[in-house]
């Protein structure tokens, strides 16, 4: 799996990087938003390549990307040019306006924090740029008031300049990122177990015939994919964002396993998009006293969560979701820059208009539920902000005016009015929102708050971090991610404890009314509160210990405190009965046995060999209820089915009723011919999921004239269909 983990590696940043490093984005900032930009790039292309009468494949997403980078970059250049004609002066302007490290104002003014504002020295030093020793030198002394008057230089030993690199922020958050991918690794690939398992799960019937589906010359794009199921005049639009990178890393390898590809794709979804994003939103909300502290952990917290990522690669299995989701955080970062909430180092002005605006897109295009859940989030974070906006311009010692007020409130008024209005358009259609309550509303409360929203076990030490966290979030003026939790759990507990009706449609349709899909949203606010608190609890340590250390010793005290507090998470959340549970449980959905779901041993031996059975070009009758319809995306032969819940033509409805009768029947032998089939797999009775669902026309084939057996594995057939033969 390491050259479709590669390849997928490199589809899914390489694009975004070009444009978020024209952009001038530092580096954490551009790996970390690079796949809203190449998620964006990729799924527009599959949609502007059928439009242009062009094939499917490296060359639409290359040259889109090439084209959108060239331009990113020829923007800066000019843009450079121009600022140095304009003279000196204007160009130190212009840059300082762009600069990163002059966004990262004291924005934390006002706070009543004491830790807190001990830091806003420091803060101030890192927005004029100047010399890291300073901003090292001063962090270890934050317990009492900054000192006044002129600063004496002082020479650095090798000790403060080890310290120095080993407390940059940047170099923080690109440990944390790699720690949280590690953890997530390892617990993806333990799951998953061999690169070609297959999850065996309801929806991957859908997405692995979809993937062959597009790799045999059908549009990538996602206004047509779903013509593959749909029937004729309905809608075909299905977020394709996932789909088309996985048909992009197999034709850019030239081919091999639709499904290793699929896993990779999620390994590389879980283990960097995710914990990039993740990382970035932590850093966004922690604030300058506790950032150094907080970074570390945050990696670890981002691996913590059984509901997200892991959740996604189990329940579904929904790998659009997972990709929309993994997305989400990278965009909250933007929103919190734009709204002007929380820190703002890293990320230019323009990066937030041209990164939300294709961020947007790609997430939409992964899937929709992504985006409103985005919104449910923003608008508690809006309407927080504009409270703390409030007091802040209320507090004599902080000069603060009305206006950041009035425009947060107005932006979570106009998303509160823009949602009420679009919540209906995009919610399904009725039949698809078949999703009963799962509990009662005390139940689902305490479910929310343990972190139990699917139905594994209680944990309890997430639940002590995220108590932690709130406090903190209050204490240092971050309660903004606290309003998200809070709606996000009022909609948890909608989706899961209120009765079924309209209220409920009305509220939590977007969400299919399946409370899996929304118990994964509560991990994503979780994850920053819950490092607030690991980092203000670690910070009120560092202010009980440093004055008993020696000067020397104290300038180590906060990274060494990191490492231990980033120890002391991962034995909390990981050495625990609830994660090993949840990764046991987890494993499956991957199992493959002769109880398996989708496909079991014998039918996966079965339709391995069909290529030396059946020419390339023939057609199979199959039922995709009894997981015969994988025939297609493992062998590329084509079959008459290729989900559950697919249009049923009437041709399809013969074979269900009445294939067994094909010698005596002409109607049988008729939708035969209609659909050009050969041959027929007989994989029993047993449903996916045990569905209730009976089709009399496969029963017993075997015993049925006209049907000459081809092939076995144990009790799967492939039988020839003779009884129609011209």
């Amino acid at each position: 799996m390491l050259i479709p983990f590669a390849v997928t590696t490199a589809w899914l940043f390489v694009p975004g990087l070009v444009c978020t490093t024209a952009l001038r984005l530092r580096p954490a900032h551009a790996w970390g938003l690079a796949p809203l930009f190449s998620l964006a790039l990729i799924s527009v292309a599959a949609i502007l390549a059928p439009m242009a009468g062009i094939g499917w494949g490296p060359l639409p997403a290359g040259g889109l990307a090439v084209l959108v980078g060239a331009l990113f970059w020829a923007v800066r250049v000019i843009s450079s040019r121009l600022r140095r004609r304009r003279g000196p002066a204007a160009a130190d302007e212009a840059a300082e306006a762009d600069d990163p490290l002059a966004a990262d104002a004291p924005e934390d003014a006002g706070t009543s924090d004491d830790a807190e504002a001990s830091e806003r020295t420091e803060a101030s030093v890192e927005a004029s740029g100047a010399a890291p020793a300073a901003r090292i030198e001063r962090a270890p002394e934050a317990e009492g008031p900054p000192r006044t008057g002129t600063a004496v230089p002082r020479r650095r030993t090798p000790g403060a300049r080890a310290v120095s690199i080993l407390t940059s922020v940047e170099l923080l958050t690109i440990l944390a990122m790699v720690i949280g991918g590690v953890l997530l690794a390892r617990t993806v690939t333990g799951v998953i177990g061999v690169p070609d398992a297959l999850s065996q799960t309801f929806d991957n019937i859908f997405h692995q015939n979809a993937v062959r589906y597009i790799l045999d010359g059908a549009s990538a794009s996602s206004l047509d994919l779903l013509s593959m199921t749909a029937s004729p005049g309905d809608s075909t639009f299905y977020p394709a964002a996932w789909h088309d990178t996985v048909s992009l890393v197999l034709l850019t390898t030239g081919g091999g396993s639709i499904v290793v590809a699929t896993n990779a794709m999620a390994l590389a979804v879980c283990a960097l998009v995710w914990p990039a994003g993740i990382v970035l939103l932590c850093r966004a909300v922690l604030p300058s006293s506790l950032l150094r502290l907080g970074l570390l952990p945050a990696g670890v917290l981002a691996a913590s969560f059984p509901l997200f990522p892991l959740l996604f690669i189990v329940f579904g299995v929904l790998y659009p979701n997972l990709l929309g989701l993994s997305l989400l955080p990278g965009m909250l970062v933007l929103v919190l820059r734009f709204l002007r909430i929380g820190r703002r180092d890293g990320i230019t002005w323009t990066a937030v208009v041209v990164g939300g605006l294709m961020g947007s897109i790609g997430m939409s295009l992964a899937h929709p539920n992504a985006s409103m859940s985005l919104v449910a989030m923003v608008i508690p974070i809006a309407a927080v902000g504009a409270v703390g906006a409030l007091l802040r311009a209320a507090h004599p010692r902080v000069r603060g005016t009305v206006l950041p007020v009035l425009l947060l409130a107005a932006g979570a008024y106009g998303l509160f009015a823009g949602a009420r209005a679009i919540w209906p358009i995009i919610r399904p259609p009725e039949e698809a929102l078949t999703w009963p309550p799962s509990s009662s509303i005390p139940e689902a409360i305490g479910r929310a708050l343990t972190f139990d929203a699917a139905a594994g076990m209680p944990a309890w030490s997430l639940m002590v971090l995220l108590l932690m966290g709130a406090y903190a979030a209050v204490r240092v003026r971050r309660a903004e991610l606290l309003g998200a939790w809070v709606v996000v759990v009022y909609l948890w507990v909608a989706i899961s404890g209120w009765e079924d009706g309209e209220a409920r449609t009305a509220l939590v349709g977007v969400w299919y009314n399946d409370p899996y899909r929304l118990a994964a949203v509560l991990a994503i606010p979780a994850v920053p509160i819950a490092a607030l608190g690991v980092a203000l609890l670690t910070r009120r340590t560092a202010d009980v210990l440093g004055p008993l250390l020696p000067r020397a010793p104290r300038r180590a005290l906060w990274p060494l405190l990191a490492i231990v507090a980033s120890v002391l998470t991962l034995q909390v959340t990981h050495d625990t009965d609830w994660m090993r549970f949840a990764e046991r449980s987890a494993g499956w959905s991957y199992r493959l046995d002769e109880k398996s779901n989708v496909l079991t041993a014998d039918e996966l031996a079965l339709i391995e060999r069909l290529p030396a059975s059946v020419p390339q070009d023939a057609v199979i009758i199959t039922n995709a209820w009894n997981g015969s319809s994988m025939a297609y995306p493992y062998t590329g032969i084509a079959t008459t089915s290729h989900h559950t819940l697919e249009y049923a033509s009437p041709q399809d409805q013969m074979f269900e009723q009445h294939l067994r009768e094909a010698s005596t029947n002409p109607e049988v032998c008729a939708a035969v011919q209609d659909t050009g089939a050969d041959y027929v797999l007989d994989f029993g009775s047993e449903n996916v999921n045990s569905s209730p669902w009976d089709f009399p026309g496969f029963h017993d084939l075997g015993d049925a004239p006209g049907f000459t057996l081809v092939d076995s594995e144990g009790e799967a057939a492939l039988y020839r269909i003779d009884a129609c033969a011209p």
